[in-house]
């Protein structure tokens, strides 16, 4: 009985936090804030708030139609899901408004995207100008951007010499004669796709890698996102997401779906993320 007042005393963040346990690091965190943002919005628990209050509370949170979908999820959790209750049909045709309004916002937002699209060739030159200057740190990372479409945390990588000096946990580039392994296992789907290996046998990127020093951070003191951010700032020629709107540019000129596969694997982002989230228009 005793173990019983202690669950029922529980407050609902706990047992959210509970429901969403198995979801990825990245999923949990987002949910996580956005339950505390709309619980201090409405001042109760959401199991106490009706969805015509939850639509205007939303409402004046954000003009972002992804976040207030975002928010929508965390009121759904707590008042179906962790309930065990079935779907309203009132709260399915507010979802699927918020996913028309989403899609006219993304349709905007990729018009603009194509009107700012960075040539391929240019990103390439820039690599070009820093190989020729031996900056030799800032080209390897902008070849692995470019190359893997990754985000900037993945760029936390260190320089080793050998595979067995790769443990379970971090990021790597194993350099080995005639080629470079780029090991990605800390970012931030890796609970969805797991250990990502991509190897190249680029010369000028092998000979890069092997300039570097074994044992190191690509980018060493960079000890924290803010300072390895701003190190990138000073090597990509433009911001991850561009390089990868640049990518998918040129993809979906040529309609190739086996390049957008590799991306998708490279990436460790769902096709129907990309194509939905950045400059595509097949």
């Amino acid at each position: 009985m005793e173990i019983m007042r202690e669950i029922d005393m529980e407050t609902e963040f706990i047992k959210f936090q509970r429901h969403i346990k198995d979801k990825s690091v990245a999923t949990i965190k987002s949910y996580s804030q956005n339950y505390k943002k709309l619980r201090e919005k409405v001042g109760k628990d959401l199991q106490e708030v009706p969805l015509e209050d939850l639509v205007l509370d939303i409402g004046q949170m954000s003009d972002s139609y992804a976040s207030q979908k975002a928010f929508a999820n965390v009121w759904s959790i707590c008042n179906y899901q962790m309930l065990l209750k079935e779907t309203h049909q009132s709260y399915i045709k507010y979802y699927k408004h918020l996913d028309e309004q989403i899609e006219l916002q993304l349709r905007a937002k990729h018009k603009q995207i194509k009107s700012d699209i960075i040539p391929m060739e240019t990103l390439i030159k820039h690599e070009d100008k820093l190989y020729e200057n031996e900056e030799f740190n800032k080209f390897v990372a902008c070849f692995i951007v470019r190359n893997c479409y990754c985000r900037n945390a993945d760029l936390n990588i260190t320089i080793v010499g050998d595979y067995d000096d790769v443990n379970s946990d971090d990021n790597f580039i194993v350099v080995n004669d005639k080629k470079s392994i780029v090991i990605r296992q800390d970012y931030k789907t890796n609970k969805t796709y797991g250990r990502i290996e991509v190897s190249f046998t680029d010369k000028r990127f092998v000979y890069a890698c092997k300039q570097l020093n074994y044992g190191d951070k690509l980018f060493p003191g960079a000890d924290n996102p803010a300072k390895l951010q701003n190190r990138l700032k000073n090597a990509l020629y433009t911001n991850e997401v561009q390089y990868l709107n640049t990518k998918i540019d040129d993809i979906a000129k040529t309609g190739d779906l086996k390049e957008l596969k590799i991306v998708s694997e490279r990436r460790g982002s769902g096709l129907d993320q990309l194509i939905t989230s950045y400059n595509l228009n097949f």
